[in-house]
């Protein structure tokens, strides 16, 4: 039972925990990504539906306007329709240009994102191995590259030093 114990508190608990904290942030960004997708498909077919239905409410006002022989208010008709509907294209033509926008945004921030996480949990292990191997109980900020490596180098010649009396 202790050994149980042991395991889950040295070993499976720390990697659920890291696997939480790095992970759970990539899940939320690629949810968010897949809701604004959706999204942007929905406000899409919305829009086609919409200029579909004023199409053919113009359509039937220029049939009943011809039929009663209102020639002019016809064409009048048929011009508004044709410039309604263009309008409606260039502003669904720009919405999904805007939507592929934030999308490749969300996409970025979220690699982002990952990539601080796992940077953030290489820092917090460096730091729990220098305490573990060194007895250090300093508190660690944020670390580069530079500092992980020349860090790693420092520990490494200390553990030559101690090896060789």
């Amino acid at each position: 039972m202790n050994l149980l114990l042991t395991v889950w508190n040295n070993a499976l608990m720390p990697l659920l925990n890291w696997i939480i904290s790095t992970l759970g942030p990539a899940f939320v960004g690629v949810f968010g990504i897949i809701a604004q997708t959706v999204t942007a498909a929905l406000g899409a077919v919305a829009d086609c539906v919409n200029r579909a239905l004023t199409v053919l409410r113009e359509l039937a006002e220029y049939v009943s306007l011809v039929l009663q022989g209102q020639w002019s208010d016809a064409w009048q008709s048929m011009g508004g329709t044709v410039s309604e509907v263009w309008q409606q294209i260039i502003g669904t033509v720009r919405s999904a240009a805007d939507a592929v926008v934030r999308v490749l945004q969300s996409m970025f921030s979220t690699v982002a994102s990952i990539i601080g996480s796992i940077g953030s949990a290489f820092s917090g292990a460096c730091a729990g191995l220098l305490r573990d191997l060194l007895g250090w109980s300093a508190v660690f900020g944020s670390w580069t590259l530079f500092s992980l490596v020349g860090t790693l180098m420092v520990v490494l010649a200390i553990r030559k030093v101690r090896s060789h009396p």
